[in-house]
């Protein structure tokens, strides 16, 4: 059984919402508000698995309340709903569950009700590797712990070549070029040992194999971020209506450059090649909603662009040129 809220400005978006939840999901509880700050203050006591959020609110905006939510209570699934289809973006830049747009449909709460059930269901079964801004390997709550920086560093090589055959000299000279050859060859099998063992503990998605001096490693039902960013930007050729939310699912993707926190230099052409991809990707849907009179959605990626300072000449002159269309609006 969850525990869900709904909260609307209008009591009567509120009740059509609960009533349909309330009659076709009978094992759920419901909450209802249509005051933020009341919501706010049962929060801890209720601990929400499911918030439906309107997003035009005149006390409070529903981003900023979802933000509020998932400070008090981090795991909660955030549905936003609206009838304006210009928040897409915003949604995914706080990580909301989904986005709905109003009016509701029984079929579209389901969708929305099912993908909740199948992210809960998949958090404690589904190994999760992450190698954008940080390299983080975990299954739910366990994460592996690599016992020294460079037995991560040896993962991380054989992940950023995952499928290929690496001869262990190549490993070698990349990761133990300082040592002697007899020594450096000692060390990388005693890495390779510990990284299988701490791989071991959370389950067999990934296996390295050994064969005439070449490691491969290969692994399945495993959820990596650049695998699914490489797939994302495959299918993005042109960027419409029809995709533009795949595009938006890759940029949240991509929290800083491969490998940022590590510094892993033998990585660093493929993080420019990566990094052009996210850049390219960003400009061509920036061009979609500027094109679709999406001003609002524009401007976030533009000041994305600033902040993150990838070619703030660009995002200047478009912001520019939209501050001159359309008044104050930037």
């Amino acid at each position: 059984m969850d525990t869900i809220i709904v909260i609307d400005d209008e009591a009567v978006n509120v009740e059509m919402l609960s009533s349909m939840i309330e009659t076709n999901f009978t094992e759920n509880t419901v909450y209802k508000y249509t005051e933020p700050e009341h919501l706010l203050s049962d929060i801890k006591k209720i601990k929400p698995d499911i918030a439906f959020i309107d997003i035009e609110m005149p006390k409070i905006n529903g981003l900023k309340l979802a933000e509020k939510i998932k400070e008090l209570h981090s795991d909660v699934g955030v549905i936003l709903i609206s009838s304006d289809s210009s928040y897409a973006v915003a949604a995914f830049e706080i990580n909301a569950m989904d986005y709905i747009l109003k009016p509701v449909s029984y079929e579209r709460l389901e969708k929305s009700i099912n993908r909740y059930k199948c992210k809960k269901g998949c958090q404690s079964s589904i190994l999760k590797i992450s190698v954008f801004g940080k390299m983080d390997v975990h299954k739910g709550n366990k994460q592996v712990k690599w016992q020294g920086s460079k037995n991560a560093e040896l993962f991380a090589f054989l992940l950023h070549n995952i499928g290929k055959s690496i001869h262990k000299d190549e490993i070698i000279d990349t990761l133990w070029s300082d040592f002697e050859y007899r020594r450096a060859s000692a060390n990388m099998q005693t890495a390779m040992s510990r990284i299988r063992k701490s791989l071991s503990k959370i389950g067999s998605e990934i296996k390295i194999s050994y064969s005439c001096g070449y490691y491969k490693m290969k692994m399945e039902n495993v959820n990596f971020d650049r695998e699914k960013f490489e797939q994302l930007s495959n299918s993005l050729t042109n960027i419409d209506e029809s995709n533009y939310r795949k595009a938006i699912e890759l940029i949240q993707l991509y929290k800083g450059d491969l490998f940022e926190k590590e510094g892993y230099i033998w990585s660093y052409n493929q993080q420019l090649i990566l990094k052009k991809i996210y850049h390219r990707i960003l400009k061509k849907l920036i061009t979609f909603f500027i094109k679709n009179e999406r001003i609002d959605e524009a401007i976030i990626l533009l000041e994305k662009i600033v902040i993150e300072n990838i070619n703030n000449s660009y995002a200047k002159k478009i912001l520019k040129k939209i501050s001159l269309n359309n008044g104050d609006r930037v």
